[in-house]
């Protein structure tokens, strides 16, 4: 692989086509995807599955916020403007958590809940940042996009909509890679961020790289599509796989992904079998591991899942 990521280092970020939309805020937690969900400001509140309850704590004595614990706290909710605003009474004291919404693309559907207002008996607090928390992708409408303008997501989606609704987003990559000896799962988050290009980092090594690759439907089939993704790199080591290449010798990975789409933003993936590694120096192939298969799913704000994941 072309490298490590070290503390310092980052993939590219930037989201080619997702314009940051504000939606309309949802009319609950429960219907918001803040359920279950966790958000840490210097209190850390854990929202119930049923979005009607939430446990509290906080270990700060600063007096900003009430300190202790306080587990399974009633919850009421409502809408002002574009907030859902959260209250919660906690040792006598009365907090309104304010939640305002980001449909990314502006396809219809919520990306994030982010945490830009605070108040403890009516005064507004300071938040050190706004606190953004991920909204599963395609689970969450935003009702300001009529349902009349709504994509059809389910299914694979057409070139236009892979480059309307997918560039810009990531992949977190799942799956088995099988060998005579062992059998490990694999996570890669991979990122396109053009119609034709990417990054990814392996999140068992720390590994990132570059790619190029080419999105096709499946012609005849409406949930089926492939990748065809050819990566390059150099040798850092002798590997024992390449026991002949130089140390500093420029790699080619080519391999093609079969995606099998339950909506635009999930599924299952398998790699086709025949996929190589080519010593450019040389031009000697090598040919590909064993395919691997697994799921996928979309992140659509990497520089969040990064940053809550590192």
């Amino acid at each position: 692989m072309s490298g490590c990521l070290s503390d310092d280092d980052e993939i590219s970020t930037t989201a080619s086509s997702q314009t940051e939309v504000v939606a309309k805020a949802p009319a609950s937690v429960g219907s918001s995807g803040l359920s279950g969900k966790t958000v840490t400001f210097n209190p850390t509140l854990i929202f119930s599955t049923d979005g009607l309850t939430v446990d509290y704590s906080n270990s700060a004595t600063d007096g900003n916020y009430p300190n202790g614990s306080f587990p399974n706290i009633t919850l009421t909710d409502n809408v002002e403007g574009d907030r859902l605003v959260v209250s919660i009474t906690v040792n006598a004291e009365k907090i309104d958590l304010g939640f305002s919404f980001t449909d990314r693309g502006g396809e219809g559907y919520i990306d994030e809940a982010v945490l830009d207002e605070v108040k403890v008996n009516d005064e507004v607090k300071a938040l050190p940042a706004k606190v953004t928390v991920a909204i599963d992708a395609g689970t969450v409408r935003n009702e300001n996009v009529t349902a009349e303008s709504l994509p059809d997501i389910t299914g694979a989606p057409t070139v236009e909509e892979w480059n309307n609704y997918i560039v810009g987003t990531a992949m977190l990559i799942t799956g088995n890679s099988e060998t005579l000896s062992s059998s490990t799962t694999e996570k890669t988050l991979v990122h396109f961020t053009t119609s034709s290009s990417g990054s990814y980092i392996d999140l068992k090594d720390s590994e990132t790289g570059s790619f190029s690759y080419t999105y096709t439907p499946t012609v005849g089939a409406t949930n089926l599509g492939e990748l065809s993704v050819s990566s390059d790199w150099s040798t850092t080591s002798i590997d024992s796989d390449y026991p002949d290449v130089p140390v500093g010798t420029l790699m080619r990975d080519e391999f093609v992904m079969d995606l099998t789409f339950k909506d635009f933003y999930n599924g299952t993936r398998e790699d086709k079998v025949g996929g190589t590694t080519t010593d450019l120096a040389s031009g000697k192939v090598y040919s590909g591991d064993t395919p691997e298969t697994g799921d996928f799913n979309a992140i659509t704000n990497v520089s969040l899942y990064l940053a809550n994941n590192k």
